[in-house]
């Protein structure tokens, strides 16, 4: 993140000049897809598992 607050800053400083403006460009691109990757990730892990259907005894009238 501190690489990323660097090249902007650098963007700027240098008048938006062109290897510190796409360097700073790529690595929020490389954060954002990241990010993104990370949440799906947490959300496949964290979300609550399907309930279990609910089995009938053999002697169930409503099987019958």
């Amino acid at each position: 993140m501190f690489v990323q607050i660097g090249l902007g800053a650098l963007a700027v400083l240098t008048g938006k000049a062109v290897l510190p403006t796409t360097a700073h460009v790529a690595t929020g691109a490389a954060i954002l897809g990241l990010c993104w990757f990370t949440t799906l990730r947490t959300r496949r892990h964290l979300r609550a598992p399907a309930p279990a259907p609910a089995v009938a005894a053999l002697g169930d009238p409503a099987v019958s």
